[in-house]
């Protein structure tokens, strides 16, 4: 009597472990070409796409006094482990590719389930204008957030109806890649889901060209109603939480790349009395080096987000009522984190100079 409904429990329980396992399995862990020699993360880890997530689900509950959130302006231009040495300021980078204002409202909610910090940082230069987001721009943002309240309202309010399915269970997008699984995909099971990086990701190409058509600079940008709905959203669940927010625009190597839209948005957070505060023309504060730090018009380098990091805590210190806990054994983590990035930039050097005869960043070693 009682054998049956076991059965069936024991089938469903197999399947949906079975899909966990094929989800998990399938899903892009890198991006796409892989180089050891872009970023820091990729000659750690190798797994770009996810460890930002992994990291950020894998912190002690309520363990973290800021949390940052945007697109990859945040994650390349942000550097935790430079917060945490220069200001004792336990943080995180929760992140994500294309991570627009509205996905950033769902990912703060996510964050909200598991830590409540005093303050949330958004970087506020890529926002939505549309009642629905592109389909990479979803996978990018949706695939490394655990399937959850948020993530099912995040795909039933910006996916449209057709790709629903595919968010909620990746599978559906990506099982044609099993020509492609190797060795690399299985050992992601076996990989610590600990992120000594702390949500950043510190490329290390430096680019020198930053030019662009000024001209765009003078468009008149009228800010969606979406932007507008998401930003108040956000501000609101901050509110809700107890937490301050803090929308800012990280320095682009040319300003003019977002100029016409970010005046759009700070003329609208200015009137609706939210705290914002546009880095973009403080060079000289950040002391910032043209040469070295730039990866593109958009995103830093290394020597870039170090730089921009130490002045950024300068700022966040003074607005905000934020504790120095580097004395605090409960969080010598952030210690070991900081010694574990140095040593992946010495290896990195070592490696890259055995390989080009150069060093990456000559500079480091005037």
């Amino acid at each position: 009597m009682f054998l049956k409904p076991l059965k069936y429990a024991f089938w469903i329980l197999l399947f949906v472990l079975s899909l966990f396992f094929l989800n998990k399995l399938f899903l892009l862990k890198h991006y796409g070409a892989f180089s050891e020699f872009n970023s820091l993360n990729s000659f750690a880890r190798h797994y770009d796409l996810r460890e930002k997530a992994d990291g950020f689900y894998e912190k002690k509950k309520n363990s973290l006094d800021v949390v940052f959130f945007g697109s990859s302006y945040c994650h390349t231009n942000i550097n935790p482990n430079v917060l945490w040495t220069e200001h004792g300021i336990a943080s995180y980078d929760f992140s994500a590719d294309q991570q627009n204002l509205a996905l950033t409202y769902y990912y703060v909610e996510e964050m909200f389930k598991r830590q409540k910090p005093r303050l949330i940082v958004i970087e506020t230069s890529v926002i939505p204008d549309s009642k629905y987001d592109s389909n990479a721009q979803l996978h990018y943002s949706l695939d490394p957030l655990r399937l959850g309240r948020a993530k099912i309202k995040a795909a039933l309010k910006r996916v449209k109806p057709e790709e629903i399915v595919e968010m909620m269970f990746p599978l559906v997008k990506y099982h044609s890649r099993w020509t492609e699984l190797s060795k690399f995909d299985y050992d992601y099971f076996s990989n610590s889901p600990k992120n000594v990086f702390n949500g950043n990701i510190s490329l290390m190409g430096i680019a020198s060209d930053f030019s662009y058509d000024s001209s765009l600079a003078g468009n008149v940008y009228n800010l969606s109603n979406v932007a507008i709905d998401f930003i108040l959203k956000i501000k609101r669940l901050a509110d809700k939480n107890n937490a301050k927010a803090f929308f800012i625009f990280t320095p682009l190597a040319n300003p003019f790349v977002t100029d016409f839209y970010r005046r759009a948005i700070i003329q609208f957070l200015e009137k609706a009395q939210i705290d914002f505060y546009d880095f973009n023309g403080h060079f000289a504060d950040i002391q910032t080096d043209m040469t070295t730090d730039y990866h593109d018009m958009v995103h830093m380098t290394y020597w870039g987000n170090v730089r921009f990091s130490r002045h950024l805590g300068n700022v966040l210190k003074a607005r905000y009522d934020i504790p120095d806990r580097r004395n605090d054994k409960n969080y010598a983590e952030y210690d070991a984190d900081c010694r574990a990035t140095q040593d992946v930039k010495k290896r990195f050097d070592s490696k890259y100079k055995a390989i080009n005869n150069c060093c990456p960043n000559p500079k480091d070693y005037q």
